[in-house]
């Protein structure tokens, strides 16, 4: 079997780390065009970047892969937010949301590390990977609907219109229909680099599993990002860090949770490398999906870009809610995978 190359290998990582900055920065406007700042190639890049690789290798080298996979190794991945950026103790948003829980503000935590992250920073980068830019692999056999051409257009229409409708809620702050150049650049940027993956690489002849970093690669990234921790906690915002230790038992608490649910519900199985049966990931059955997705999502932001809402109360609704669900999810499959393993 073919494997693909160090230079193949090295523009998928641009290509998804891209996808996974510019999904949380560029659609909640918190970066809108996060390619013409320094910050997006001095931060942007190397958080997002490190975190989808090392995790996303990770998963793919040693766990099986399921929704509590994924929202586990996503939950690890939104966790930055505590010692990286320390807006889990001290937030510089929100700061009227002050909730908390042992010195950790609940609806940050709620909704950063159990939604935003591993949801727009994580599943959904490497989902798109998967219908778009590789061949399907062990995501489309844990996503069942993702094997189905109905599944794909259903899948694809209602990232649109949900993203859509987040980031044209976001416009108005950001100088209404002036900054449409956000989601129209966005598209351009991650089209362009789909594009160059599929037509000079050609690309989609591998899966995600075999493009991921892994044994040297992998572990070198690691390294990279435990170096990166350790830099960053010191120079982002330092006087933001907890002072008091419940807070940090709480935090590492939460690592320990997620990393647990890992152990209990990762195990790999023999049958994770039989062919997928399902959509063939072809040229032909990828662009028109494609296209739809980014027609509908820049017409839902252009004709959002005037009004706050209902866009507002949809990013509010989700990133919360979802957040909350998510964690009672987890917590229940946290006890049902104790009770599978004590048995």
């Amino acid at each position: 079997m073919e494997q693909p190359s160090i230079y193949e290998q090295m523009f998928f990582g641009l290509l998804l780390s891209t996808l996974s900055m510019a999904l949380p920065e560029v659609i909640t406007m918190n970066a809108p065009i996060p390619w013409i700042h320094p910050m997006g190639y001095v931060l942007g890049y190397p958080v997002y970047g490190l975190h989808i690789l090392v995790l996303g290798g990770l998963m793919y080298k040693y766990s099986r892969i399921s929704i509590v996979t994924l929202m586990s190794y996503g939950g690890l991945f939104g966790l930055y937010e505590g010692y990286l950026i320390k807006q889990l103790w001290n937030p510089n948003w929100g700061t009227e949301l002050t909730f908390q829980i042992g010195g950790v503000r609940v609806v940050h935590t709620l909704m950063l590390v159990f939604f935003v992250h591993p949801v727009l920073a994580f599943v959904v980068p490497l989902v798109i990977a998967e219908l778009f830019l590789t061949r399907p692999g062990r995501l489309s056999r844990a996503l069942p609907f993702l094997r189905s051409r109905t599944g794909v257009f259903a899948t694809v229409i209602v990232l649109a219109v949900w993203l859509g409708l987040i980031i044209g809620g976001n416009l108005p702050e950001h100088g209404g229909r002036s900054a449409f150049a956000a989601p129209v650049i966005l598209i351009l940027v991650v089209g362009g680099l789909a594009a160059i993956w599929l037509s000079m690489f050609k690309g989609n002849r591998f899966s995600i599993r075999e493009l991921m970093p892994q044994s040297k690669g992998l572990w070198i990234l690691a390294g990279l990002l435990v170096v990166e921790y350790v830099f960053y906690s010191r120079l982002l915002r330092p006087e933001a860090m907890a002072t008091e230790w419940l807070p940090h038992v709480i935090v590492v608490g939460i690592y320990v949770f997620f990393v647990t649910l890992i152990i209990l519900w990762g195990k790999l199985k023999k049958a994770a490398g039989r062919p997928i049966e399902g959509v063939e990931n072809t040229s032909r059955s990828r662009w028109r999906p494609a296209a739809l997705g980014a027609f509908i999502f820049l017409l839902i932001a252009f004709l959002h870009a005037t009004a706050k809402q209902p866009g507002g109360l949809v990013a509010i609704v989700s990133f919360l809610g979802g957040g909350a669900v998510n964690l009672i999810f987890l917590v229940a499959c946290f006890f049902v995978g104790g009770y599978r393993w004590l048995r």
